[in-house]
């Protein structure tokens, strides 16, 4: 796994009871990818996360979109990083295009 790569994920409910299929960008380093766990970010198709703070918004009509492998436009929530399990991705759906991915690590590395 490499930064940047976009799966889809058994991702935790609050509360850790179920989960739900969701897609997630991997934010860690390559190195840091080769044990267990993967730090990832939440990718949402809600339309109000798109105004959000910290947050990097993909537009269907975007020529990087393509290459995503995600349905509709989106937005990943660049303020909520978590650890998850390599064990809970079921697989590969595209990859952000590498400017894309600079500014995803622009706006998390602006959270903190």
């Amino acid at each position: 796994m490499i930064p940047g790569e976009i799966y889809l994920c058994n991702f935790p409910f609050s509360g850790g009871v179920g989960s739900k299929p969701r897609p997630v960008v991997v934010i860690s380093r390559s190195g840091a990818n080769r044990g267990p766990d993967v730090i990832v970010l939440p990718i949402s198709s809600t339309t109000a996360s798109r105004n959000a703070p910290f947050a990097f918004a993909i537009d269907s009509t975007s020529p990087n979109f393509p290459q995503t492998g995600l349905r509709q436009s989106s937005t990943v929530k660049c303020s909520k990083p978590f650890t998850i399990e390599k064990t809970l991705i079921a697989r590969r759906l595209g990859s952000f295009h590498a400017s894309d991915l600079a500014s995803i690590k622009g706006i998390f590395l602006s959270v903190f």
